[in-house]
Protein backbone atom coordinates (compact mmCIF):
# COMPACT_ATOMS: atom_id res chain seq x y z
CA UNK A 1 0.00 0.00 0.00
CA UNK A 2 2.78 2.44 0.92
CA UNK A 3 5.29 1.11 -1.65
CA UNK A 4 4.23 3.58 -4.39
CA UNK A 5 4.52 6.49 -1.97
CA UNK A 6 7.94 5.43 -0.71
CA UNK A 7 9.21 4.75 -4.24
CA UNK A 8 8.89 8.49 -4.92
CA UNK A 9 11.59 9.11 -2.31
CA UNK A 10 13.97 6.22 -3.08
CA UNK A 11 17.58 7.31 -3.39
CA UNK A 12 17.00 10.65 -1.68
CA UNK A 13 18.68 11.71 1.57
CA UNK A 14 16.62 10.92 4.72
CA UNK A 15 16.07 14.59 5.57
CA UNK A 16 14.42 15.23 2.22
CA UNK A 17 12.40 12.02 2.58
CA UNK A 18 11.27 12.51 6.17
CA UNK A 19 10.36 16.20 6.00
CA UNK A 20 7.42 15.94 3.56
CA UNK A 21 6.21 12.70 5.14
CA UNK A 22 6.30 14.26 8.62
CA UNK A 23 4.50 17.34 7.34
CA UNK A 24 1.76 15.23 5.73
CA UNK A 25 1.40 13.11 8.85
CA UNK A 26 1.20 16.19 11.09
CA UNK A 27 -1.44 17.85 8.91
CA UNK A 28 -3.38 14.59 8.78
CA UNK A 29 -3.32 14.21 12.57
CA UNK A 30 -4.50 17.82 13.04
CA UNK A 31 -7.32 17.17 10.58
CA UNK A 32 -8.35 14.01 12.46
CA UNK A 33 -8.20 15.92 15.78
CA UNK A 34 -10.44 18.65 14.36
CA UNK A 35 -13.02 16.01 13.36
CA UNK A 36 -12.93 14.03 16.60
CA UNK A 37 -12.74 16.80 19.19
CA UNK A 38 -15.36 19.23 20.49
CA UNK A 39 -14.19 22.34 18.63
CA UNK A 40 -17.04 24.53 19.89
CA UNK A 41 -16.18 23.82 23.53
CA UNK A 42 -12.47 24.32 22.83
CA UNK A 43 -13.20 27.77 21.32
CA UNK A 44 -15.27 28.72 24.39
CA UNK A 45 -12.51 27.65 26.79
CA UNK A 46 -9.88 29.53 24.78
CA UNK A 47 -12.06 32.66 24.90
CA UNK A 48 -12.43 32.23 28.67
CA UNK A 49 -8.64 31.89 29.04
CA UNK A 50 -8.13 35.10 27.03
CA UNK A 51 -10.73 36.93 29.12
CA UNK A 52 -8.98 35.99 32.37
CA UNK A 53 -5.60 37.09 30.97
CA UNK A 54 -7.09 40.43 29.88
CA UNK A 55 -8.68 40.82 33.30
CA UNK A 56 -5.27 40.41 34.94
CA UNK A 57 -3.71 42.99 32.60
CA UNK A 58 -6.55 45.50 33.00
CA UNK A 59 -6.65 45.40 36.80
CA UNK A 60 -3.07 44.88 38.00
CA UNK A 61 -3.69 46.89 41.19
CA UNK A 62 -6.76 44.88 42.27
CA UNK A 63 -5.52 41.82 44.20
CA UNK A 64 -8.99 40.31 44.63
CA UNK A 65 -9.68 40.51 40.88
CA UNK A 66 -6.23 39.11 40.09
CA UNK A 67 -6.84 36.22 42.48
CA UNK A 68 -10.25 35.48 40.91
CA UNK A 69 -8.75 35.69 37.43
CA UNK A 70 -6.00 33.25 38.40
CA UNK A 71 -8.58 30.80 39.77
CA UNK A 72 -10.54 31.21 36.56
CA UNK A 73 -7.39 30.50 34.54
CA UNK A 74 -6.77 27.36 36.52
CA UNK A 75 -10.35 26.12 36.07
CA UNK A 76 -10.32 26.92 32.34
CA UNK A 77 -6.98 25.12 31.91
CA UNK A 78 -8.36 22.02 33.61
CA UNK A 79 -11.38 22.13 31.30
CA UNK A 80 -9.09 22.63 28.28
CA UNK A 81 -6.98 19.62 29.25
CA UNK A 82 -10.15 17.57 29.64
CA UNK A 83 -11.21 18.50 26.11
CA UNK A 84 -7.87 17.29 24.78
CA UNK A 85 -8.42 13.77 26.08
CA UNK A 86 -9.31 11.66 23.10
CA UNK A 87 -10.20 7.99 23.17
CA UNK A 88 -7.68 5.26 22.60
CA UNK A 89 -8.78 2.81 19.94
CA UNK A 90 -7.24 -0.38 18.58
CA UNK A 91 -8.37 -2.84 15.95
CA UNK A 92 -7.62 -6.51 15.74
CA UNK A 93 -8.57 -9.01 13.08
CA UNK A 94 -11.97 -9.49 11.42
CA UNK A 95 -13.93 -6.56 12.85
CA UNK A 96 -12.39 -6.69 16.35
CA UNK A 97 -12.42 -3.06 17.58
CA UNK A 98 -11.73 -1.92 21.14
CA UNK A 99 -11.97 1.58 22.57
CA UNK A 100 -11.28 3.20 25.94
CA UNK A 101 -11.73 6.77 27.10
CA UNK A 102 -11.80 8.95 30.19
CA UNK A 103 -14.87 10.99 31.00
CA UNK A 104 -16.21 13.06 33.86
CA UNK A 105 -19.85 12.03 34.14
CA UNK A 106 -19.55 11.44 37.89
CA UNK A 107 -19.26 14.11 40.58
CA UNK A 108 -17.64 14.16 43.98
CA UNK A 109 -20.33 13.30 46.57
CA UNK A 110 -21.86 16.52 47.90
CA UNK A 111 -20.00 18.69 45.34
CA UNK A 112 -21.81 18.86 42.01
CA UNK A 113 -19.17 21.30 40.69
CA UNK A 114 -16.26 18.86 41.34
CA UNK A 115 -16.22 16.35 38.46
CA UNK A 116 -14.70 12.93 38.96
CA UNK A 117 -13.16 10.95 36.12
CA UNK A 118 -13.38 7.30 35.14
CA UNK A 119 -11.70 5.20 32.49
CA UNK A 120 -14.31 3.37 30.40
CA UNK A 121 -13.93 0.49 27.91
CA UNK A 122 -16.11 -1.02 25.16
CA UNK A 123 -15.47 -3.52 22.38
CA UNK A 124 -17.03 -4.63 19.12
CA UNK A 125 -16.68 -7.88 17.20
CA UNK A 126 -18.39 -6.62 14.04
CA UNK A 127 -16.39 -3.52 13.09
CA UNK A 128 -18.39 -1.16 15.30
CA UNK A 129 -21.90 -2.07 14.12
CA UNK A 130 -22.70 -2.98 17.72
CA UNK A 131 -20.81 -2.53 20.99
CA UNK A 132 -20.45 -4.28 24.31
CA UNK A 133 -21.83 -2.54 27.42
CA UNK A 134 -19.52 0.01 29.04
CA UNK A 135 -17.02 -1.45 31.52
CA UNK A 136 -15.30 0.76 34.10
CA UNK A 137 -11.58 0.07 34.12
CA UNK A 138 -10.86 2.55 36.91
CA UNK A 139 -12.04 1.58 40.37
CA UNK A 140 -11.64 2.63 44.01
CA UNK A 141 -8.32 1.78 45.61
CA UNK A 142 -7.16 2.16 49.20
CA UNK A 143 -4.30 4.48 50.02
CA UNK A 144 -4.85 7.00 47.20
CA UNK A 145 -6.52 10.22 48.33
CA UNK A 146 -7.43 11.26 44.78
CA UNK A 147 -9.49 8.11 44.14
CA UNK A 148 -13.03 8.22 45.52
CA UNK A 149 -15.84 5.69 45.19
CA UNK A 150 -17.28 7.47 42.11
CA UNK A 151 -13.98 8.06 40.28
CA UNK A 152 -10.65 9.85 40.40
CA UNK A 153 -9.98 13.59 40.57
CA UNK A 154 -7.75 14.29 37.54
CA UNK A 155 -6.77 12.44 34.35
CA UNK A 156 -3.24 12.44 33.06
CA UNK A 157 -4.26 12.12 29.41
CA UNK A 158 -0.74 11.87 28.09
CA UNK A 159 -0.47 8.53 29.91
CA UNK A 160 -3.18 6.64 28.11
CA UNK A 161 -2.88 3.67 25.82
CA UNK A 162 -4.63 0.57 24.59
CA UNK A 163 -3.26 -2.57 22.91
CA UNK A 164 -4.26 -6.11 21.93
CA UNK A 165 -1.74 -8.89 22.51
CA UNK A 166 -1.19 -12.06 20.47
CA UNK A 167 -3.64 -13.95 22.72
CA UNK A 168 -6.41 -11.42 22.00
CA UNK A 169 -6.31 -9.83 25.46
CA UNK A 170 -6.76 -6.07 25.86
CA UNK A 171 -4.13 -4.10 27.76
CA UNK A 172 -5.06 -0.61 28.96
CA UNK A 173 -2.84 1.89 30.78
CA UNK A 174 -3.80 5.34 32.05
CA UNK A 175 -2.73 8.04 34.52
CA UNK A 176 -4.65 9.44 37.47
CA UNK A 177 -3.87 12.10 40.06
CA UNK A 178 -5.26 14.91 42.22
CA UNK A 179 -4.58 17.78 39.78
CA UNK A 180 -2.20 18.77 37.03
CA UNK A 181 0.57 19.74 39.50
CA UNK A 182 0.41 16.70 41.73
CA UNK A 183 2.15 13.39 41.36
CA UNK A 184 -0.14 10.63 40.27
CA UNK A 185 -0.08 6.97 39.42
CA UNK A 186 -0.11 4.89 36.27
CA UNK A 187 -2.81 2.19 36.32
CA UNK A 188 -3.02 -0.96 34.24
CA UNK A 189 -5.82 -3.34 33.34
CA UNK A 190 -5.83 -6.54 31.32
CA UNK A 191 -8.78 -8.52 30.08
CA UNK A 192 -10.92 -9.50 27.11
Amino acid sequence: MFAPLFSLFSGLPPLITLTPLSLLLGVGMLWIFSLTSNQGAIRKVKARLQAHLYEMRLFPDEPVLIWKAQLGLLAANVRYIGLMLLPAIVAGVSGDVRIAWMDSRANEPGHADHPLWNTVYRSSTNGGASWSPETLLSSPARGYDYILTNGFRFPFGDYFGLAIDSDGATHAVWGEGSNYKSPGSIWYSRGR
